[in-house]
């Protein structure tokens, strides 16, 4: 049960490292009809096994420093977002503080998502 102040319900799974896995429909259906953003950490999954958006999560964020960059060659991360709505109301942060990966960083995870699949 969520308390009426609650603004987010953060979710890892699998965790890192215990491998704890939780049913992400079931904790978006409880997130259902609250204030609260449902945001899950995909970074141990990826998003070749799991696709938390598909199964209600209103935010999804991967550290593709982990499988998705897979070389040890990139520091970043990724924001994907379930709704333009969501979107708008973090657009003047993103604007304001930027994206964060240079040119260089996008061209190594772009070549690394090549490879993503087979490495997974």
């Amino acid at each position: 049960m969520l308390r009426p102040n609650t603004k987010l319900v953060w979710l890892e799974t699998p965790t890192n490292p215990t491998l704890k896995i939780f049913d992400i429909k079931a904790i978006a259906d409880a997130c259902k009809g609250s204030n609260a953003i449902f945001v899950v950490d995909n970074t141990f999954a990826s998003a070749i096994a799991q696709s938390p958006l598909q199964l209600g999560a209103d935010v999804v964020m991967h550290s593709v420093t982990k499988y998705i960059g897979g070389h040890s060659d990139i520091i970043g991360g990724c924001t994907i977002l379930n709704s333009k709505e969501l979107y708008d109301r973090i657009y003047f942060v993103m604007k304001s503080m930027g994206t964060g990966m240079s040119a260089f960083d996008s061209w190594l995870a772009h070549r690394s998502l090549k490879t993503l699949e087979v490495r997974f």
